[in-house]
């Protein structure tokens, strides 16, 4: 029972340790080096009267408007871009639709509502 290999190895046990030793030891994994550097936009820190007359006329047309799509789209800072829509809301231009600590989702008014709100 004791006289036959398992497995078809050509290689003796020394052979094998050379190879393995040939090798190194394996490299100890980097965890701070895998992140890479992300880009990052300049954003406008004031609205001009251009950009703010066509934010007016888009932003309460939009079927979902958050603080980061205005951002996106009219390249402001999300601070300058959260005060705007919370001042549409007061003019009662956009409706809130749902609050969270982290996220405010607003939407278009209904044309019904729209017309109340004007009357």
């Amino acid at each position: 029972m004791g006289k036959g290999k398992k497995g078809d190895s050509s290689k003796s046990k020394s052979d094998k340790g050379k190879s393995d030793k040939a090798k190194g030891p394996k490299p100890t994994k980097k965890w701070g080096q895998t992140a890479k550097e992300r880009e990052t936009t300049k954003r406008d820190v004031f609205i001009t009267d251009e950009i703010k007359t066509q934010m007016e006329e888009e932003v309460p047309k939009m079927k979902e408007i958050t603080i980061s799509k205005i951002s996106m789209k009219y390249n402001i800072v999300q601070s300058i871009a959260k005060k705007f829509l919370e001042d549409l809301h007061k003019k009662k231009k956009i409706k809130l639709v749902a609050q969270n600590s982290r996220i405010s989702i607003y939407t278009s008014l209904d044309k019904q509502e729209s017309t109340k709100s004007a009357a």
